[in-house]
């Protein structure tokens, strides 16, 4: 008879503790599920970037200088993105050449993980090249690669390197050598989504939080 006490007592203690308090157990369940939840990014984002570029000319001594990048970013398909920017910045040999430019991007971007909160990305596109007089003005392709990492529902910081190929020899006002000139650009930003439901459960998606209304409390 003592055993038998002896093992219902054992059997019987968790589950007092658990009625006990069961709000612990309801708030490591949400824990649970909020974990395992995937993110969707919202189909709309401004971007905002600031760093630098330098040249890969004709002429030595190539330097780093400031690079600013503004843009709208569209979803148009799973990790897909359609991504149009401005993009201004000097182009820099050091006591021989300094002249301003800008360009107009439209770039194909993937994202990797697109599902998570961080991901890397590539993307790639044609562009448009402009001195600042916009006196002239030729065609380039630019290729590149960056880390996304959101931060909130709304907010994700980036980090990004491109390389742009030029369909000329004329960006360091230089004609010499066997290759067209090319410049090379790095940055950091963010881009800010819109509408502001970055976390949500994808429609259709079989959820323990619709499941179990784990959300109505």
């Amino acid at each position: 008879m003592r055993k038998f006490i002896l093992i219902i007592f054992f059997f019987s203690g968790p589950l007092i503790a658990t009625a006990q308090n069961p709000e612990s157990t309801s708030d490591d369940l949400k824990a649970v599920v909020k974990k395992s939840l995937k993110v969707e990014r919202p189909m709309n984002a401004i971007i905002a970037s600031v760093g630098s570029a330098v040249a890969n000319g004709d002429l030595p001594e190539a330097k780093f200088d400031l690079n600013f990048q503004i843009g709208y970013k569209r979803s148009i398909a799973t990790g897909l993105n359609l991504n149009v920017t401005y993009n201004k910045f000097n182009i820099v040999f050091e006591d021989v050449y300094y002249e301003g430019f800008m360009s107009f991007d439209l770039d194909l971007e993937y994202l990797l993980f697109e599902d998570k909160e961080f991901t890397p990305f590539v993307y790639a596109g044609p562009g448009i090249l402009a001195a600042n007089g916009i006196v002239d003005s030729e065609l380039k392709f630019q290729l590149g690669l960056g880390i996304e990492y959101l931060v909130s529902e709304s907010v994700g910081l980036r980090l990004y390197a491109d390389r742009n190929f030029l369909s000329n020899d004329t960006l360091d006002g230089v004609e010499t050598g066997g290759s067209n000139d090319s410049f090379y650009k790095i940055g950091f930003g963010a881009n800010f989504y819109f509408p502001q439901n970055t976390r949500r459960v994808r429609k259709g998606e079989r959820s323990f939080i619709k499941e179990n209304k784990l959300d109505e409390n």
